[in-house]
């Protein structure tokens, strides 16, 4: 019987112990992945557009609307509007729970 007891004490502890690690863990690399995603997406989209137009700022109120934090600012430091001239940086952060991106993209397109 003391060897029964044993062995349910020890997977009790193990099941309230290292399964809820192992799902933090996994729920922790499952949004980095996100926010990773979400910036790689964007900066492509904002290379693609030439800068902040209507359709990449309804993505941006999208992910907004979704719990994703996304702060955007040129070189000087103001918030870009609209199509930017040619060889602008823009540099971005997404944040999803505390999991932090950043990115910067350089505006090629001719407006």
């Amino acid at each position: 019987m003391e060897n029964k007891m044993g062995f349910l004490t020890s997977i009790l502890l193990f099941g309230m112990c290292v399964v809820p690690m192992i799902f933090d863990i996994f729920d922790g690399s499952v949004k980095s992945n996100k926010a990773m995603n979400v910036a790689t997406e964007l900066n492509q989209m904002l290379s693609a557009e030439g800068g902040i137009t209507p359709r990449v700022d309804n993505v941006i109120k999208n992910l907004e609307s979704r719990g994703y934090v996304v702060e955007m600012q040129t070189e000087s430091g103001a918030r870009p509007t609209g199509i930017q001239p040619a060889g602008t940086t823009i540099k971005f952060q997404v944040d999803l729970d505390g999991y932090i991106t950043k990115g910067d993209v350089t505006v090629n397109k001719r407006s």
